[in-house]
């Protein structure tokens, strides 16, 4: 049975399997990815970077199938994008020209707005050698997206640079995705993959799951006692309840009626805390990773 995960279907992936030697990355894998961006996290070696290289047909030896927007990934280079997680360009040529040269292949003019929106706009006569690791990641994610393509596939873009660099690529995701554009993004870092995506996908047991977006709105309190075990037992028959290892981590709706039913514990309170949106939602990431 095939997973649909997201809006309308950019991604088809039917039977997937893949290994290195006899270690399986996907096996009998099926699930399609659907429009807007999609975040996709896992541990190492679980195969994030192989599966938007696959998607981006610069990885073969696989078997099943995989097709964008009802075709093979080497017939829709003309709507796709890549970014790779290492982008090697030509040291001695200037942004602008290798730009211009990009921009040709594409059968396009470089796009002003979106040169301004990298913010390279003021590096174009640079030669690429003399440029910094976050000014790269920048060329890259533009010289991918510079034909507005349906789907953008990104490895790792977030990662090995400074903040302003990851905060320009965010912004272009957005400005883009407002514009049409997909995006699939495999990150380390899920607290900025968090910051763009509208789901978050986990590769685990050979194939991939959502972490629903729905997840996002959960309220989390955390709370310590004199006597967390007993607390525990009070709040568990209510609640979802975590034991942590210095306090109790309780999802919840009513914070009122949380707050009306800890007033009846015998014991001192010593601590609360309210945990964020995001930060609940990342902790279910986590969790689910390590699961898995």
């Amino acid at each position: 049975m095939t997973n649909s995960i997201g809006g309308s279907d950019i991604i088809q992936i039917e039977g997937l399997t893949k290994r290195y030697g006899g270690q399986y990355v996907f096996k009998n894998a099926s699930f399609n990815i659907r429009t807007g961006v999609t975040g996709i996290v896992a541990p190492n070696g679980y195969g994030k970077t192989t599966l938007i290289e696959m998607c981006a047909a610069v990885r073969k030896g696989y078997t099943g199938r995989i097709s964008i927007y009802g075709k093979a990934p080497d017939q829709v280079k003309d709507i796709t994008g890549f970014v790779a997680d290492k982008p090697v360009f030509p040291k001695n040529i200037k942004v602008g020209e290798y730009v211009r040269i990009v921009g040709e292949i594409y059968g396009t003019q470089p796009d002003r707005e979106l040169i301004r929106l990298a913010r390279i706009d003021g590096m174009l006569d640079v030669r690429i050698g003399n440029l910094s690791a976050g000014y790269l990641k920048r060329l890259a994610f533009l010289l991918a997206v510079m034909h507005f393509p349906k789907v953008a596939l990104a490895d790792e873009p977030f990662s090995n640079v400074d903040i302003v660099a990851v905060r320009v690529m965010q912004e272009m995701v957005r400005e883009l995705n407002k514009s049409g554009v997909s995006f699939v993004i495999s990150s380390h870092d899920l607290n900025e993959l968090v910051n763009v995506a509208d789901r978050i996908l986990i590769i685990g047991d050979h194939s991939l799951r959502e972490v629903s977006p729905g997840d996002r709105s959960k309220r989390i309190l955390e709370v310590s006692s004199e006597d967390d075990e007993m607390l525990y037992e009070l709040l568990k028959k209510h609640y979802s309840v975590q034991k942590k290892e210095d306090c109790l981590r309780v999802v919840y709706t009513d914070l009122k009626e949380l707050l009306r039913i800890l007033t009846t514990f015998e014991k001192d309170i010593i601590a609360l805390k309210v945990v964020g949106e995001k930060e609940g939602f990342l902790n279910d990431v986590y969790e689910a990773i390590s699961r898995d």
